[in-house]
């Protein structure tokens, strides 16, 4: 199952960091993402095995990895208190330094263009010709077309256009912690525990488990 999902999501996955900085540097804010890669490492007698299994299956659907250095890869060890591991580079990958600086770069460029920029529930999405009108609570506006992005609530809104969108909400969980020093610039996924730590402006984010509602 996973190869079948891969199949259709690596294609969109693997430009993603390339256009996200394109579009950062087209509005002169390339400084809120780091393009460093990010490392993944295993803990372990079966450390090797595990890097191993990873970069075969990395090189099948041609994303690039690389060594990790010595001196990196014994400092993780050290500070998680390991005696043996296996760290994988992946130089490729990138990460924002702050999420929410980065929506608001984006939100006051698409300002400067022209957009505007409105707060409502949408309520439904109805066809209405060529068009399709938008309700919310304030009422009804036409538009020539629509974007839709609203996760798991897609799927009533896109319903009138015979459209299925099999979403389902998710909850993330993190914890941050201020001005903690890292290993490495950039994001260590702790691949036997799951975890993610990403250094952000000033702080570390961890992250790991996802909530499905089902």
């Amino acid at each position: 199952m996973r190869g079948v999902h891969t199949h259709h999501l690596a294609p969109l996955v693997r430009p993603a960091a390339a256009a996200f900085e394109q579009m950062l540097r087209a509005i002169s804010r390339a400084d809120l993402i780091r393009r460093n890669g990010h490392v993944q490492i295993w803990f372990g007698k079966h450390a090797q095995r595990k890097a191993d299994a990873e970069v075969a299956e990395m090189n099948r659907w041609g994303i690039a990895t690389a060594a990790v250095s010595r001196d990196t890869l014994d400092a993780i060890m050290r500070a998680a208190r390991q005696t043996s591991g296996t760290a994988l580079a992946f130089p490729d990958s990138a990460h924002v330094v702050d999420p929410l600086r980065v929506v608001s770069a984006l939100a006051d460029a698409a300002r400067a263009h022209g957009a505007d920029l409105q707060r409502a529930q949408v309520q439904a999405l109805i066809p209405a010709g060529d068009a399709i009108d938008v309700h919310t609570p304030a009422g009804s506006t036409r538009f020539d077309a629509v974007v839709v992005c609203a996760g798991a609530w897609s799927a009533p809104l896109l319903a009138p256009f015979g459209v299925n969108a099999p979403l389902e909400a998710a909850f993330g969980y993190h914890t941050e912690l201020a001005a903690q020093a890292t290993h490495v610039d950039a994001p260590l996924v702790y691949m036997d525990s799951k975890l993610l730590v990403t250094p952000m402006q000033g702080r570390l984010r961890a992250s790991s488990f996802m909530e499905f509602a089902g």
